[in-house]
């Protein structure tokens, strides 16, 4: 037969592979159409509209439950919070809390879907995603929290100009701790709760039930969350002292606090550290592994390129 390839050593090379495999490797098997790439458009109209919702919806929550538990765990220092406290601190923080949690989403949807297609255990993957842009957005987002609330009651933090400023007083106070609580709280519930949600929906299967993919997907993140959120208050509480240091600009440590923030949790709350904050935290996590399970910010990866 004629050859089909101009590798050297004719169409029965070991190396040899027809022409038709190279073309079905361009255009994709059992179609002549290209395969799909990366479409801004489509990421526009399709990924943003999730990203946005999940974004405001934890932004709100956030703000809203992370002003009592820094009143909490202020020793003190500042008074018991009203309604009107309250919306007056949400109205100043919200725009720069929803564009940072956009920011956020977005960039955890697109290492995540990297990670996965690098064949990273999917565990790994949420878990690394989570926590490693948990350092920077979630950092800032708690500091933020913490510091708008501290100078709404007119206690503003030292200030700090410039770039570095900035990073030492918004990002780096509880550093540590903000990815063990990122990786660990939202990227396990994350995980645990997607496998909770598959399993339900077997179980019920093998009862006779025919579940609601949305509702055994509410169900198992909510209780997900929760759980994280609990195994990890403990952590969160530590980095709320971190940033009320940062506030209060003490020295020792700074700008990170890692091991003198929980020495000073520990000597403050001792056994109530692992459950102190915990009802109003419990409802910021189970909310935010919620929405972000149910708007499903990992759909269509080949959108962004992924495959």
């Amino acid at each position: 037969p004629p050859p089909s390839t101009h590798r050297p050593g004719g169409p029965w090379a070991p190396d040899a592979r027809p022409a038709c495999a190279e073309v079905m490797e361009l255009f994709g098997e059992g179609s002549l159409q290209p395969r799909p790439g990366p479409s801004p458009r489509r990421w526009v109209q399709e990924v943003a509209p999730r990203v946005g919702l999940a974004g405001f919806t934890v932004a709100s929550i956030t703000i809203d439950r992370t002003a009592s538990q820094v009143v909490n765990t202020s020793a003190g220092a500042l008074p018991k919070l009203t309604l009107r406290d309250q919306f007056q601190i949400y109205r100043s923080t919200i725009a720069k809390q929803n564009v940072l949690m956009f920011v956020q989403y977005t960039c955890t949807r697109e290492m995540k879907l990297a990670l996965d297609s690098l064949s990273v255990a999917p565990a790994i993957s949420t878990m690394l995603a989570c926590g490693t842009l948990g350092v920077p957005c979630s950092s800032l987002q708690y500091n933020w929290a913490i510091q708008d609330t501290y100078r709404h009651f007119r206690q503003a933090a030292p200030d700090s100009p410039g770039l570095l400023g900035f990073l030492k007083q918004k990002v780096c106070p509880g550093l540590f701790w903000s990815f063990s609580r990122a990786a660990f709280a939202t990227g396990g519930g994350l995980y645990f709760g997607g496998r909770s949600a598959v399993a339900l929906e077997e179980r019920l299967r093998a009862g006779g039930v025919e579940p609601s993919p949305v509702v055994t997907k509410v169900l198992a993140s909510l209780s997900a969350g929760a759980l994280c959120s609990l195994a990890t208050q403990w952590v969160h509480n530590v980095t709320l002292i971190a940033g009320r240091m940062a506030v209060r600009g003490e020295a020792r440590q700074a700008p990170h606090y890692t091991t003198v923030a929980f020495t000073t949790a520990w000597r403050e709350m001792r056994w109530s550290l692992f459950y102190m904050n915990f009802p109003q935290r419990m409802v910021i996590q189970s909310i935010t592994v919620c929405i972000l399970s149910v708007c499903d910010i990992f759909c269509r990866p080949e959108i962004s390129g992924w495959r």
